[in-house]
């Protein structure tokens, strides 16, 4: 996610040579104000940081460098540069114009919100895996048990026919032939319903 979504364009101005007594109360309030003169020059950011550490007369004097950054820049990337600078805020530009401000903690918010989220997503696919898989136990377990009692019967037939193929007459033959036929019928599908059961699965699944 790029910072452009958290940008922050209702910034209030103050003159660089405004004395800081003036706009103290604004910047504990607004957390940061913008130093900037009558002709929309922009010289930086003024937080309470600064006035703490710089504890100057004029704004200007309390300013301290502030990257402007790009607009397109990433979420994790900017909380980086702060982290880096040790500020809670960071001036935006677009084609290098400021265009307004992008603070820390409303970025920690969105990733923490995004991180809740994801979270879940992980726990709802994660049941519905393990129901899937389930399921598809219950489903292996009732198939061999059901394959079990036709290869049964199959195993049945070939054994007579194999042993008294030679003795056996032709209608006694083809009665345990079409046996064999109906359970290996009967087998197949078993073995079809299984294959359409997995494949609709996976699509759910995935």
């Amino acid at each position: 996610m790029k910072i452009t979504h958290f940008i922050r364009r209702d910034f209030l101005t103050v003159n660089p040579y405004s004395g800081i007594n003036a706009v103290k109360n604004q910047v504990l309030e607004r957390l940061a104000v913008v130093v900037q003169d009558d002709e929309d020059q922009f010289y930086g950011v003024l937080t309470i940081n600064d006035i703490a550490h710089n504890p100057k007369t004029l704004l200007i004097d309390c300013l301290t460098i502030k990257e402007l950054v790009n607009s397109e820049l990433s979420v994790e990337d900017a909380i980086l540069k702060m982290d880096t600078a040790k500020t809670d805020v960071l001036p935006v530009g677009e084609n290098g114009k400021f265009v307004g401000l992008v603070f820390k903690n409303e970025l920690y918010k969105y990733i923490s919100e995004y991180n809740l989220e994801l979270e879940n997503v992980i726990k709802e696919r994660t049941a519905a895996l393990e129901e899937a898989i389930a399921t598809k136990d219950l489903m292996f377990s009732i198939i061999a048990h059901d394959l079990k009692s036709p290869f049964n019967a199959i195993l049945g037939f070939t054994g007579l026919l194999k042993n008294k193929v030679r003795t056996m007459d032709f209608e006694k033959a083809e009665k345990l032939i079409c046996g064999m036929n109906s359970q290996a019928r009967n087998t197949y599908n078993l073995l079809e319903d299984l294959l359409t059961w997995a494949r609709d699965n996976s699509n759910k699944i995935a």
